[in-house]
């Protein structure tokens, strides 16, 4: 039987599409390059927004006793205050990618998704009603056929490619090296430890990954590697080490080193007829506060309950176009917040005044909430129409909610990808949408300042009414046909 949806990559943002169109019982190939899970992979912190969206799909659990919570977000290694977060919003956690892209596996094939590994994307073609995809495994060459294609498969994007998107990279230079050293921490100097803002215009981060082993982590901007196809040796890390911190590891021994880059691009459009792009295929950046992460997972949870609510028949009109109109402006925002960011390291001698400004910044309430709601992925909001109302288009935060049922919370409400409609006063109902949209009564909670909201799949609001009453947002019955479509007969 032929996928309805077709996913090249199999990386986490890859996957969590996956997940979600497995969890709508949408038919789902992965194909993937790679014969297995990279344990090398660079990502080793997962911000709020990412940690909610996990956890609002059930994911989260299985992943919590290999993680640990980072209390602490930084803007350029400038640090934030999250006490204004922290009773609303998930904290960051420190979990390797590989450990999620396994867990995401795991729960898509489980959901009835096929991950075919060993497979290159070498074509595709478009016609009225599906893409055709040619791919090559070894020396045999293929076909896949579905009604939509997505393309998960990185900055370098053959999808992309495929597609004729335009992607106007910036790549300055820059020397950046990753890698894992198993050393005694009792050796390591306290420069050795934690990420710092380096004056030379640089960063540093190092993190523990398990007992005895460290994440090192390099980053020097306006500088280039002498040899970038060279083998990466312990030697060559001390230098940039040493460049950074004035120190060096004396009895690390090397799991492995490896080089990075550092690409900055927002894809001309995240949609080329079926085709759409997620993740670094669609907006790449330096991955500061896992941001990177962060908005490929938005990607996914903002894109699947559409591709889904379409192959279904009821998406309303324009929702698939809703797609590139919510998550390319929050691509550009993320490009464009992580080059300030840049801005404030490199070169030292403009830097070193921006971060004496930033610094006082940060001490204003206002600013520093910004701040850290930017680099936790939480500033996210889409337009709901000319309204003042601080709920619509952004998430909801992810608190305990008492029901007629018992105590559970916003997160578990979503782990079945439907719409909500929380009643926390008054009798809004959704009758004619109870097919898409659970309606849930709980008590009133200060942590939202309305009578009842709609929760999209995705967990972002799109109607409160308080906003209605106030004349500033949709009626409920427009919100609902306008992301659930007609109301059932």
């Amino acid at each position: 039987m032929s996928p309805t949806v077709v996913i090249v990559g199999a990386g986490p943002i890859g996957l969590m599409l996956a997940c979600e169109l497995g969890l709508a019982g949408v038919r789902t190939i992965v194909l993937e390059r790679r014969t297995g899970t990279d344990l090398r992979s660079p990502a080793m912190a997962i911000n709020g927004a990412t940690v909610e969206l996990l956890d609002q799909r059930g994911l989260l659990d299985a992943l919590r006793e290999h993680s640990m919570e980072l209390p602490a977000a930084h803007f350029a290694n400038l640090w934030l205050d999250l006490t204004p977060l922290t009773e609303r919003h998930e904290a960051s956690l420190i979990v390797p990618q590989w450990r999620i892209e396994r867990r995401l596996e795991e729960h898509a094939t489980g959901l009835g998704v096929e991950v075919r590994r060993g497979v290159e994307v070498i074509g595709l073609a478009q016609d009225g009603g599906c893409v055709t995809v040619t791919v090559r495994a070894g020396t045999e060459i293929d076909t896949v056929t579905g009604r939509y294609l997505v393309g998960c498969d990185g900055w370098e994007s053959t999808v992309r490619e495929l597609a004729g998107i335009g992607f106007p990279v910036r790549e300055p230079a820059f020397y950046g090296l990753i890698g894992d050293l198993e050393a005694d921490w009792a050796d390591l100097l306290p420069e050795q430890v934690g990420a710092y803002y380096c004056p030379v215009g640089g960063t540093y981060a190092g993190t523990p990954t398990e007992p005895g082993v460290c994440r090192i982590a390099t980053a020097e901007w306006g500088v280039s590697p002498p040899d970038p196809s060279a083998p990466v040796t312990l030697e060559e890390l001390n230098t940039r080490v040493r460049r950074l911190t004035g120190t060096e590891f004396k009895t690390a021994r090397v799991r492995w080193l490896a080089r990075t880059r550092n690409p900055s691009a927002n894809a001309d459009a995240y949609r080329s007829g079926r085709v759409f792009l997620a993740g670094d295929a669609a907006h790449v950046f330096f991955p500061f506060n896992g941001q990177r992460l962060s908005a490929g997972f938005q990607d996914a949870v903002n894109l699947g309950w559409k591709l889904a609510a379409d192959l279904r028949g009821d998406a309303p009109a324009g929702l698939l176009d809703s797609y590139q109109d919510e998550r390319r402006p929050a691509g550009e925002w993320a490009c464009a917040n992580v080059a300030a960011q840049e801005a404030l390291v490199h070169p030292p001698e403009t830097a070193g005044p921006l971060r004496t400004l930033f610094t006082q910044l940060i001490g204003i309430e206002g600013a520093n909430r910004h701040l850290a709601e930017t680099v936790m992925g939480l500033s996210v909001r889409y337009p709901m129409g000319a309204t003042d109302d601080p709920l619509l288009g952004a998430r909801l935060p992810h608190v305990p909610l008492t029901t007629p049922d018992g105590v559970t919370t916003v997160a578990r409400l979503l782990h079945r990808a439907r719409g909500v409609l929380l009643r926390l006063s008054g009798d809004a109902d959704a009758p004619g949408h109870r097919d898409r949209v659970d309606v849930v009564a709980a008590e009133p909670t200060p942590h939202i300042e309305a009578g009842a909201v709609l929760l999209r799949p995705d967990g972002h609001v799109a109607w409160t009414d308080t906003a209605e009453r106030d004349g500033t947002g949709p009626a409920l019955d427009d919100a609902l046909r306008t992301w659930f479509g007609a109301p059932a007969r």
